[in-house]
């Protein structure tokens, strides 16, 4: 309990030090996840905000999400307010993600929001770069990109039929889907 606490003060100050930096810059970037829990509040705080959502192929990022809670016995990743907890760590992960998502979509905005695929991201950093940057571009945010080395990295889509957790999940993802 207290760990969480102290985890809290550490993400404030970091959130803090980071918007006092980037007040009078011309970009602010942050890949910190808890924001999406306050996308209206940044909104609020920076004129003229882009936001880029992540996605990745559904069944993947809720056995990786899985795995965590496996593993670490917890929570992995974020943890949305009012969530089911259960101590099935099969239906933790099916609910997180699918909270996720509704949260995810209540905030995007098609005026200040766009997608990426992380399985392209992962596939062809370059590419995905260049998209940003024409999307920052039509949006009045001029950015130049730089030569990158990117290490060679291929993101791993998960089939059901890979494992018996796989198909579990699988099964309770199309379950969930039913019942929304």
């Amino acid at each position: 309990e207290n760990n969480n606490y102290e985890l809290d003060c550490i993400k404030s100050k970091y959130i803090s030090k980071s918007i006092r930096k980037a007040q009078g810059e011309s970009v602010f970037i942050s890949a910190y996840l808890s924001h999406i829990f306050c996308v209206n509040k940044l909104r609020d705080i920076f004129p003229n905000p882009i936001f880029i959502f992540l996605k990745r192929d559904e069944l993947s990022n809720i056995y990786s999400l899985y795995k965590g809670h496996k593993k670490y016995n917890s929570w992995m990743s974020l943890k949305p307010k009012n969530i089911k907890e259960s101590n099935n760590h099969f239906k933790n992960s099916i609910n997180q993600y699918f909270r996720l998502e509704k949260i995810m979509s209540e905030y995007f905005d098609q005026n200040d929001s766009f997608y990426l695929n992380y399985e392209d991201i992962c596939d062809n950093p370059h590419k995905s770069l260049k998209l940003i940057s024409e999307e920052l571009n039509k949006r009045g945010h001029k950015i130049e990109l730089n030569t990158i080395k990117f290490p060679d990295f291929k993101a791993k889509i998960y089939n059901e039929k890979e494992n018996t957790e796989l198909e579990k999940l699988n099964d309770l993802r199309k379950k969930y889907k039913c019942q929304q």
